[in-house]
């Protein structure tokens, strides 16, 4: 029995960090598309469903905390990771719905291990 390729959304304003994301998970086999900005991603996953969403926090029109809150209106149950380059900006109450937070700059090896762990969590 063939798996189907997980669809992961990367979102983030810094173009090449978004393209060094969007192609180590390709390498490893998932189907990956991106956005700029908050307001891009939700535009996009309101055409195209994915399995999960990858974020940086910081990010001029609609940051990652707007996007997570706009997420778990439209898909409670999507799983979202937060990526911020500072852990000591993050409050609990602003990442209610994240699944994880990770701190930038990201080990890229693990990286897909992570997204494909949580993935597999969430669909059980």
């Amino acid at each position: 029995m063939k798996l189907r390729k997980l669809k992961i959304l990367v979102v983030d304003d810094d173009r090449e960090f978004r393209r060094l994301l969007v192609s180590t998970l390709s390498n490893e086999g998932m189907i990956v598309s991106e956005a700029n900005c908050g307001l891009d991603a939700i535009k996009s996953l309101s055409k195209n469903a994915v399995d999960l969403v990858l974020s940086d926090v910081q990010m001029p029109r609609g940051n990652g905390y707007e996007l997570l809150a706009e997420i778990k209106k439209i898909s409670p149950t999507l799983p979202v990771i937060l990526m911020t380059g500072s852990l000591a900006i993050i409050t609990p109450e602003k990442t209610v719905g994240a699944i994880a937070v990770l701190e930038k700059p990201l080990d890229l090896r693990s990286l897909a291990e992570t997204v494909l762990g949580i993935c597999r969590e969430t669909a059980g």
